[in-house]
């Protein structure tokens, strides 16, 4: 069954709603209260790919654009299997920003959006997060690293007071100021 053309997506859901019935994931009717958004229409990550054939409307491509947003390879096989999922318009765009937070922009003299560079700015900051990430496990890492080196540090400048100058690790720590985490960590290396 084809929906037929709304104006907008909000006069879909009114729409939808005020005739009390929605489409379930599995096709089945479901009753929905008056006013409520349905629950399979806010979670398009559930939907499978035959459901978006369901719609008409650039619905479809608002649905499935949220559906693969953290999906870039995803967002390109729907873009390769329709294509009138190529542009999209102001609205859909408004919605996709305002919802997986897109951060796409359409200049004022656009009227529709290219979805190819949509997908290259998904592909952009995928590849920011991920360099960020790697940044931030290298830099614990490194720090890890530096933490051990400090201690071996400290634990071989324990044992050469206690070789050279005969004293216990207690008063070589005393002696060197080491804090009471710094002794902690030293104690099982001595």
């Amino acid at each position: 069954m084809r929906y037929p053309l709304w104006h907008s997506l909000h006069g879909y859901l009114a729409v939808l709603c005020a005739s009390g019935t929605r489409l379930a994931p599995t096709g089945a009717k479901r009753r929905c209260r008056e006013g409520q958004i349905p629950r399979y229409l806010t979670e398009p990550a559930l939907m499978e790919k035959e459901d978006f054939d369901k719609f008409s409307t650039t619905l479809k491509e608002v649905l499935t654009f949220i559906k693969y947003s953290k999906d870039a390879d995803g967002l390109q096989e729907a873009l390769n299997a329709d294509p009138e999922f190529h542009h999209l318009g102001r609205e859909e765009v408004d919605v996709l920003n305002a919802c997986v937070n897109a951060d796409l922009r359409l200049p004022e003299s656009e009227v529709t959006l290219d979805v190819c560079e949509a997908i290259r700015v998904l592909n952009q900051r995928a590849a920011e997060e991920a360099a960020e990430e790697a940044a931030e496990e290298a830099a614990e890492k490194a720090a890890e690293k530096a933490e051990r080196k400090r201690i071996t540090t400290l634990v071989e400048s324990i044992n050469n007071l206690k070789k050279n100058m005969g004293w216990t690790s207690e008063k070589a720590m005393e002696i060197m100021g080491l804090s009471e985490s710094d002794r902690k960590a030293a104690a099982p290396f001595l």
